[in-house]
């Protein structure tokens, strides 16, 4: 054979591409998964399949690129760059948000540059590694594929070799992935779930739940909801009471304060100030804490609680009203308020189009609607911190008065205590934490100090309310914990002991200008409870629906997103481990499901026959 005669098959330079492109795929496989669990012994634990499963995915996207772009030298520095920013965003996501940048926070990217600005970037070991491993993918690539002279393919087609890779990436990536179904679902902390199955197999689940976002439970049929207890209810008033009259029906607040959270209840702060003062003892409140979705971030989730009185355990993906259709958040606290005669409001500063409040607030029934800057009139501000809780409340009370008559019901969703927490100098903190937590000292000081405003601006709400000739009911709960509290060591004898737990259980208030005795428990509750204990609280009727919630409360007041709970007693389980407790958990489960599809019983949800 002529030696200058092409090979008929150049295995030499096809195993040179292939562990070219093994490289490069898995140091950035590598770079987003230190990004999520900032530990390598995690990144490390996980199966075989889960690491087949994430490299043939990554491999999958690199030949893809390549293939469209029709050079190896331009397609993988791209997709390099493209994974090192994805890594980088993952981490201050994560940060600052709580949950990682999986693909469906692309939909929410307005939302994210609203206040990209307001936080500060520390450069940590993710950030360099990721930046290290970016400069190492290049090295590799120019290794590989630098030439002085062409090639030499032989009769073998660039194009034939790619589709192959992109077959055998395509068959592993699917394999693996089939041997760990379910994996990014709302029941199991993204943390556990990224550490199990790769960060790429949960964000490739995370697309495809955008599709049904509703995790129907096990078990669900029409057959077991008519089963339910709770489905054949006709309940009227608050423990069968009457219900109030048309006349007595009392102006009803909900207030979802942006970050309110008592971090003194968590950890020992030895602050030189309680930066809650003002909101404790005030004269007609009922207090308690209630379990959020999340921890540092997922706002829109407690929109969602707390509205909706539907548990985030259903829900696939985060930010539901961004998912949702219309007909899905249609029934809700301020439909059922409505259909009782009253006025519904609903308020936020933020950008109307934030987690797609502009549709979503219609869809769920405010008569008004006040979303963003411009439909506000008061604006001042603390220091660089914009959105003053106590200017919003002015501009609630002015809606509020302008309101004709009959019962009225107001929401409205803070802004003041967002994210960063080094937008002030210094000299503008009031509270001081005694002890010191590292770069995140200045953050916690600048934080307590905002919720010493929140807390002074709600007490005097109240004392407004107070002077009233109408009687008036006000819900007040925080949204979320602030992100650096998962660098914080929790306080010794917390009464919750499951930290995970206790980092979600955020303040609530129920406060009143006439007497006011709940007869709900009132310690602890989740984020679902608080608008039926409402509406128990001002007389009003109960669907099956709020009752059967009521009911499940009386018995399990903490119930969290990822199927933990805790008891009267403060005992904590998981569903699973309890069957008497699993069949109390799905009822109120099947009838959540129930409510977000198309043919839901809407007996269940509407008023009761009288």
């Amino acid at each position: 054979m002529n030696p200058n005669t092409p090979s008929s098959f150049p295995v030499s330079l096809i195993l040179r591409r292939l562990v070219l492109y093994l490289s490069v795929s898995f140091l950035e496989c590598l770079s987003l998964e230190f990004s999520a669990l900032s530990s390598f012994e995690a990144v490390f634990r996980r199966s075989p399949a889960a690491w087949l499963a994430d490299l043939g995915l990554i491999m999958l996207m690199n030949l893809v690129v390549t293939v469209i772009l029709r050079k190896a030298g331009i397609a993988l520095p791209l997709m390099a760059l493209i994974f090192a920013c994805w890594s980088i965003a993952n981490y201050y996501t994560i940060l600052f948000h709580g949950s990682p940048a999986y693909p469906s926070e692309l939909e929410n990217a307005g939302t994210a540059a609203q206040v990209a600005g307001s936080y500060h970037y520390p450069i940590s070991v993710e950030v360099v590694l990721a930046a290290c491993l970016f400069a190492i993918e290049i090295l590799i690539i120019l290794f590989f594929l630098w030439r002085r002279k062409k090639p030499d393919w032989g009769r073998v087609k660039r194009w034939q070799v790619r589709l192959a890779g992109l077959i055998i990436s395509l068959v592993v990536a699917g394999a693996a992935y089939m041997s760990a179904p379910g994996a990014y679902q709302a029941q199991m902390p993204w943390h556990d779930a990224v550490t199990r199955f790769g960060f790429m197999i949960c964000s490739l689940e995370d697309i495809t739940n955008k599709a049904d976002p509703i995790a129907m439970p096990e078990g669900y049929s029409a057959e077991a909801l008519d089963a339910s207890p709770a489905a054949g209810a006709d309940v009227a008033g608050g423990s069968g009471e009457a219900a109030a009259s048309e006349e007595a029906r009392p102006d009803i607040i909900f207030i979802l304060n942006e970050t309110f959270f008592d971090l003194d209840a968590y950890t020992d702060l030895q602050a030189d100030a309680d930066a809650l003062a003002d909101y404790r003892n005030i004269p007609g409140a009922v207090y308690g804490c209630a379990a959020c979705a999340g921890v540092g971030g997922g706002t829109n989730n407690s929109e969602f609680e707390l509205l909706m009185s539907g548990s985030m355990h259903l829900l696939k993906v985060a930010a539901p009203f961004t998912y949702l259709n219309d007909n899905q958040v249609s029934r809700n606290v301020v439909s059922y308020l409505k259909a009782l005669g009253y006025q519904t409001v609903g308020m936020h500063a933020g950008t109307a189009a934030n987690y797609n409040r502009d549709k979503a607030y219609p869809a769920m029934g405010f008569d008004k609607i006040f979303l963003g800057p411009d439909a506000f009139q008061y604006t001042g501000s603390n220091g660089a911190r914009p959105w003053l809780d106590s200017e919003n409340y002015k501009d609630m009370i002015d809606r509020y008065e302008a309101l004709g008559e009959g019962p009225r019901m107001m929401y409205l969703m803070t802004y003041q205590n967002h994210g960063g927490y080094e937008q002030n100098d210094a000299s503008l903190d009031t509270v001081h934490a005694g002890q010191m937590y590292g770069d995140a000292s200045d953050d916690v000081d600048e934080f307590l100090s905002s919720v010493q405003l929140s807390a002074s601006a709600f007490r005097e709400l109240t004392e407004y309310f107070a002077a009233s000739d109408r009687d008036v009911i006000i819900c007040m709960a925080g949204d979320h914990a602030p992100p650096f509290i998962q660098n914080m060591a929790a306080r010794e004898g917390n009464p919750v002991s499951d930290i995970g737990i206790s980092r979600r259980l955020v303040p609530y208030v129920i406060w009143s200008n006439r007497d006011l005795t709940p007869d709900s428990y009132t310690d602890y509750a989740a984020l679902t409870d608080l608008a039926p204990m409402v509406l128990k609280a001002a007389g009003l009727p109960l669907s099956s629906y709020y009752k059967e919630i009521l009911d499940l409360h009386e018995i399990l007041p903490i119930r969290t997103s990822d199927g933990k709970y805790v008891d009267r007693d403060l005992q904590t389980g998981q569903l699973g481990e309890d069957a008497a407790i699993d069949e109390l958990m799905q009822r109120y489960y099947y009838m959540e499901y129930n409510m977000l599809q198309e043919d839901c019983r809407e007996a269940l949800f509407g008023l009761p026959h009288e």
